[in-house]
């Protein structure tokens, strides 16, 4: 039977809420789409939804229980504010767990070094991360409501849009070891310079106390800047990491193995040489950080190194797919989930590596950049020339900057990724490996679903029919 996450009792103590009727719960959700048997359903509201008009779904999906606003079936417990009772409840997780608390923010990486730590620690022992990427003011306490009474090790993602957004959930997390994967200018037309970008990742320190462990990225500019403000929070424990000689858990080298990396690591005077099934230098920089997390904890890593061998990327995150057409394939690389000028530049220089096929590069525009956005797109042309593409592909307005920057005869323009994706039938060939990449508000999935579609015709688009010939 699965473990009892929750009961009726418990979540109206927790919440201050009205107990009606008796239940017991083992999930939460706040979704209908996704609800399972025995889940808590929490009837959400938000400008343009009520969960309350979902409730008769949920029972009718097996919900065990319901956390409400107004409305009696069974099994209900009646609060004033469900949201607020949403974070009564993760605070009330967090409070009874003895787990050890990871807790992970970052410009980029975030969501990749969380499925990182989950998978080196339940080596160890139960781990609890959230399957998604919950790291906003929902999904915080969300992950935390969700957290098991068995878990020895919890992994929380923390984001944010804004100053003083990552001060309060990591306060409600209350970390024990604190990530910060990397400092880039992503969110910056919010926060207006990359210092205040620095700033608002360093309010992950918050929650810690003095016995808290930091972990920073030493090759980062802003490393100074994160090492003091993690003492002024009062840490004494604090590790960084990164290619630089100077840091406490180094990359020495990275070597392409196929779908995978072959890693070559410094931590104090030992070296350490393993698989990693994750490509890419910059995806071996974020398992840095989570072999720094090992490390403060006196976990012995090399008992837990073969697990990272069979690591894959995230869903939109690097993950690889071969798409099959008529006479070979198609290899897409999804990058489609969020997009920032460092993160394109690493997505690029995977790209680089692959030694067959032509090399495509699809790019949408990356958002909330401010007034230099123009300029940042611009700044991607060496690293696009180096990847070696054969065809570049671009959508949306301000990637109309980066097409000026590269040469006419291979780069097509496009007004959004819509567009681009009706063309995609007559632009690729067999054995291409495409690149798709673009902040989330771009719709780069539209071009990736497109490509795949490739697969499912009877025979092949035009294009491809010419390179079989």
């Amino acid at each position: 039977m699965p473990e009892i996450l929750w009961t009726g009792a418990e979540i109206a103590a927790v919440t201050g809420g009205e107990l009606r009727g008796d239940f017991s719960a083992s999930g939460i959700s706040i979704d209908t789409r996704t609800l399972q048997p025995g889940d808590l359903f929490i009837a959400l509201k938000g400008p343009n939804f009520d969960g309350h008009e979902f409730i008769a779904a949920a029972l009718e999906k097996g919900a065990a229980g319901i956390l409400a606003e107004h409305g009696t079936p069974d099994n209900t417990v009646l609060v004033k504010d469900a949201f607020l009772a949403l974070q009564d409840l993760g605070e009330g997780a967090r409070a009874r767990s003895k787990a050890t608390i990871i807790a992970v923010t970052g410009s980029v990486g975030k969501t990749s070094v969380k499925a990182m730590l989950h998978t080196a620690f339940s080596v160890l022992g139960p781990t609890h991360a959230a399957e998604a990427s919950l790291n906003n003011h929902w999904g915080v306490p969300l992950s935390l409501a969700r957290m098991p009474r068995s878990a020895q090790y919890a992994v929380f993602e923390i984001g944010m849009n804004h100053a003083g957004e990552i001060s309060p959930l990591s306060k409600m997390v209350a970390p024990h070891v604190a990530i910060i994967t990397a400092i880039a200018p992503a969110h910056i037309a919010y926060l207006g310079s990359i210092e205040n970008i620095a700033l608002a990742k360093a309010e992950i320190f918050h929650g810690m106390d003095a016995n808290g462990i930091a972990i920073l990225p030493r090759d980062s500019q802003q490393f100074p800047l994160l090492l003091a403000e993690a003492r002024t929070q009062g840490l004494q424990h604090i590790l960084n990491f990164g290619e630089s000689p100077d840091a406490d858990i180094r990359l020495k080298s990275v070597q392409g193995e196929g779908d995978a990396s072959l890693v070559t690591a410094r931590i104090g005077q030992q070296d350490f040489r393993f698989t990693f099934g994750v490509p890419g230098k910059h995806q071996a920089l974020n398992l840095l950080s989570v072999l720094a997390a090992l490390s403060a904890l006196d976990k012995n890593i090399q008992d837990i190194l073969p697990a990272f061998a069979g690591a894959k990327p995230v869903a939109g995150r690097g993950n690889r797919r071969d798409v099959p057409v008529v006479g070979g394939n198609i290899t897409v690389i999804d990058e489609t989930h969020n997009a920032s000028p460092i993160a394109v530049e690493a997505a690029l220089d995977l790209l680089g590596q692959t030694q067959t096929g032509r090399r495509v590069v699809i790019l949408g525009d990356m958002l909330e950049l401010g007034p230099d956005a123009a300029a940042f797109h611009a700044g991607l042309a060496d690293g696009v020339k180096k990847s070696g593409a054969g065809i570049v592909l671009l959508s949306g307005p301000l990637m109309a900057s980066l097409a000026s920057a590269l040469p006419k005869e291979n780069t097509r323009h496009y007004a959004d990724s819509a567009a681009l994706a009706k063309e995609i039938p007559t632009l690729l060939g067999l054995g291409d490996i495409v690149l798709v990449k673009g902040s989330r508000g771009s719709k780069m999935k539209l071009v990736v679903d497109a490509i795949v579609q490739l697969g499912q015709l009877e025979k092949s688009p035009e294009t491809l029919l010419m390179q079989m010939e």
